[in-house]
């Protein structure tokens, strides 16, 4: 299942479940690294890793979950586990959700070009 799907399908269960605020914020990286010594490779690295944090409101406090999963059991246990951080809490100032905003710009933060280059040709 892709990011958008899960993202969707999350919202959706959510709802089902009396989950009627809800926010994600995910994260990728992929790493590569290379020593080169004298003209040769001496090491050498290649590496990604992510993952997706859930919060929601459920009657009327908020619970937290992460994941670095995209799949069903995933969904499960990021509903399940912040229904029940909802439940255990003991703020007495409550938490809210950004509600949004009419217009987001694009940031480009790195050049993309470096993405389609494969490992032998960034070495």
């Amino acid at each position: 299942m892709n990011r958008a799907e899960f993202i969707n399908q999350l919202f959706s269960e959510g709802k089902k479940r009396e989950l009627n605020e809800m926010e994600i914020y995910f994260a990728d990286a992929d790493s590569f690294k290379v020593e080169i010594f004298e003209g040769e490779i001496k090491k050498y690295s290649l590496s990604t890793e992510g993952g997706l944090s859930f919060r929601a409101v459920y009657d009327g406090e908020m619970g937290y979950a992460y994941t670095e999963k995209y799949d069903d059991k995933s969904i499960d246990i990021l509903l399940k586990g912040a229904i029940e951080n909802a439940q255990i809490t003991d703020r007495e100032d409550k938490e809210t959700l950004f509600a949004g905003s009419d217009k987001y710009e694009k940031v480009e933060a790195f050049n993309e070009s470096w993405d389609s280059l494969d490992e032998r040709s960034k070495i």
